[in-house]
């Protein structure tokens, strides 16, 4: 189907969530703002929030102990600079939110009680603002409100983003990473259609339908990330998926969360003998930060078979729970439950995605052109876990703080005309599309296969099975994707399948138990490991991806042909099909960014980052990794040593540790002759590229105590092993 000619705005948001909305808002004051989602504009993550949202409003309470508070629950992986800055524009950030008309709950009737203030899971103080149990709603009802008051702001509902596009998309020559827009399919005629704009804020949500149980709505897809992920951009901690500890558990359930609030207000976890059990996992009991309270009920459930815990509301009175949880009360009602009259039975749910698309302070991503704000964002927030109800407060901050960088990076933007070519590179289509029944199987097996193996307590042993399983479905999907007519159902499962495995990918990547990431194999934290597991990489991987079944040489050799080059020394197979998947599509071209899976060389990125298009090579032995660093040097003439070895300061420390990962120069393929001084001579042949070779070994001499050195391979051929 040939696309209509372009939609353009200056700022293009997608997703109608509090942080695209508020964003919008802010930014239709410098220009006109086109918002973009997937189907109605009040259906987002937001919508579902129940709880409230965080900010030191009371005079017992300072902005310190919020602080303290969400630094303890990320685990030592919060941006502690950040945290500071969020929770210091709180008050501002809710001043403004009143001004839309955001009602909340007070303590009594009149306009100017103080606000009835509560308190959650991991928090030292009354400090959650919230509207009954219906706080999301409200929010994005008022937002929603004012969006449709402005006259700079236009809205298409039911429009699904499929991709991002890149300056090199419109033009040649255009830089191939400058996001310039998104395609955008109506969901109602399947017509495709670009959408421009210098700004592209992605305010997609989360995740989390990777999951078979999740307390997310079925919007909640991870679009957002898959997108950034195929344009290149850096994506971080994405093993970090908190799961929700109280989602109602009935079969006629879908979804419902019950909040955090209850156990706020003092309801009590018991297992189905009438127990009260968290003082098993925890001092802190109830209270205790979401991440753990999750574990426990896990394990309290594999402990005593039971299929769920209940929680326990009766001894706050019925009048009490009624009036604090009118919606909670009136849902479980309509499934048989007397919230006030019995325990409530809830079992763990994937919730939020504390991991996401890595951004600055100002919400700009590794691509420019390109923001990221909300559950779709790496922030440095929430760290290793979220801190309940700091969410929203992060949302609205950072939606401010990118809506005035996208302002300022105006200047040096400008709206593409609506007149250029496009480079389109959608296939054409060959089919209108699976088979009903192919979809279904597909997406009950990827989002299976993730809570069976990639849930709340994982293995390696687990996340091996885990990616080869969804590596096989994905690439069941990309080949139907790529024959057939787009429609919603297949873009949302090429999505799960792509972030389900970015997720098992983080997760081996990162060998400690930190936060929400729970590994039987490593039991403590590791202060030596990475702070941030990065992958990212570009569109052009989606068709070459390794077999699940190994082979990574003969796969390497196959898909680069003359390009291919040995990888030296892999002594763990599985680990180098990981590492030559996230970057091979990069390493012929000699550009893209430099990806981390983790493996602990997080920080030894920047130093060789600087050095240019380096190709990864695994080696699991420092001592190995010491004699390829100088082997890198040693091969080649003086000149150019200085320009291939590895960086003094990263070869003392990949000396000095047990590290995982290092970078050698892979070098393009066969180069063309060199002129000479009268100019090309005929049938000269090209001088043929150094390859780093492994240091020869000594051998002894039959007869004699003296060693002599195996002999060097003839010139062109590559050194056996």
């Amino acid at each position: 189907m040939i696309p209509s000619g372009p939609v353009t705005s200056r700022f293009l948001v997608a997703g109608t969530g509090i942080a695209g909305l508020q964003f919008a808002l802010l930014a239709a004051e410098h220009g006109d703002v086109r918002i973009v989602t997937k189907k109605d504009s009040s259906e987002s993550n937001t919508n579902y929030a129940q709880g409230g949202i965080a900010a030191v409003l009371s005079p017992l309470d300072d902005f310190e102990s919020h602080v303290r508070d969400t630094l303890i629950a990320g685990d030592g992986l919060c941006d502690e600079t950040v945290v500071r800055a969020m929770v210091g524009a709180a008050p501002r950030l809710i001043a403004r939110l009143l001004d839309y008309g955001v009602r909340f709950t007070r303590e009594g009737e009149r306009e100017d009680a103080p606000y009835a203030l509560t308190r959650e899971g991991g928090h030292s103080q009354h400090r959650i603002l919230h509207a009954a149990d219906l706080t999301g709603r409200e929010l994005e009802r008022r937002l929603l409100e004012a969006c449709r008051r402005h006259p700079r702001i236009a809205m298409d509902e039911d429009h699904l983003v499929l991709d991002l596009i890149r300056e090199s998309d419109l033009r040649r020559g255009g830089d191939p990473r400058r996001v310039v827009g998104c395609w955008v399919l109506d969901r109602d005629t399947l017509q495709r259609r670009a959408y421009l704009a210098p700004a592209t804020i992605l305010a997609t949500g989360g995740c989390g339908k990777v999951y078979a149980y999740t307390s997310n709505p079925d919007i909640a897809t991870g679009d957002g990330l898959a997108m950034a992920y195929r344009a290149g951009a850096v994506l971080a901690n994405l093993e970090f998926v908190q799961f929700h500890p109280t989602c109602l558990y009935h079969p006629r359930a879908k979804s419902f969360l019950i909040s955090e609030a209850v156990r706020g207000e003092g309801a009590h976890l018991i297992n189905a003998r009438g127990e009260r059990f968290m003082e098993r996992y925890d001092q802190r009991r109830e209270l205790a930060p979401r991440d753990i309270v999750a574990r426990a009920i896990d394990q309290e459930m594999k402990r005593t078979g039971e299929p769920c815990v209940f929680l326990d509301l009766r001894h706050l009175g019925r009048a009490f729970v009624e009036q604090r949880f009118p919606n909670l009360s009136a849902t479980c009602a309509r499934y048989g439950i007397d919230m006030a009259g019995e325990p409530v039975p809830v079992v763990p749910a994937a919730h939020y995605m504390c991991g996401g698309v890595k951004v600055d302070g100002s919400g700009r991503t590794s691509l420019p052109g390109l923001f990221a704000v909300g559950e779709v964002a790496w922030t440095g927030v929430h760290g290793a876990n979220r801190l309940a109800s700091n969410s929203l407060l992060e949302a609205v901050y950072f939606a401010e703080t990118a809506a005035v960088a996208a302002v300022a990076d105006l200047d040096s933007s400008a709206v593409p005309p609506a007149g250029l070519p496009f480079q389109d590179d959608f296939p054409s289509a060959m089919s209108s599309g699976p088979e009903a029944v192919i979809l279904e199987h597909d997406w009950n097996s990827v989002r299976r296969v993730m809570w069976d193996y990639v849930g709340i307590v994982r293995s390696r042993a687990r996340l091996d099975i885990a990616l080869d399983r969804v590596r096989a479905i994905r690439a069941t999907v990309e080949g139907v994707y790529a024959r057939s007519l787009a429609n919603p159902d297949l873009v949302e499962l090429r999505n799960i399948a792509l972030v389900a495995e970015l997720i098992i990918l983080c997760a081996r990547a990162r060998r400690e138990s930190r936060g929400l990431h729970e590994t039987l194999d490593h039991p403590g934290k590791d202060p030596l490991a990475p702070r941030e597991t990065l992958v990212g990489r570009g569109r052009s991987l989606a068709a070459s991806e390794p077999p699940g079944d190994g082979g990574i040489m003969n796969w390497y050799r196959t898909a680069f042909g003359p390009h291919y080059r040995r990888l030296y020394a892999h002594r763990d197979e599985h680990e180098a099909a990981a590492c030559v998947a996230a970057i091979a599509p990069w390493l012929p071209l000699g550009r893209g960014p430099v990806v981390d899976l983790g493996c602990g060389a997080g920080r030894h990125l920047s130093p060789l980052a600087a050095h240019g298009a380096w190709g990864l090579a695994l080696d699991l032995s420092a001592d190995l990794l010491a004699e390829a660093a100088h082997v890198a040097g040693r091969r080649r003439p003086a000149a150019r040593a200085r320009r291939h070895a590895l960086p003094a300061a990263a070869r003392r420390e990949l000396r000095g540790g047990a590290l995982a990962v290092h970078f050698l120069r892979l070098l393009r393929g066969p180069r063309r002759p060199r002129a000479s001084a009268a100019g090309d001579r005929p049938g000269a042949r090209a001088r043929r590229p150094m390859v780093p070779r492994p240091p020869q070994r000594l051998r002894r001499a039959p007869g004699t105590g003296r060693g002599r050195r195996r002999p060097r391979a003839p010139p062109g051929r590559l050194p056996g092993p």
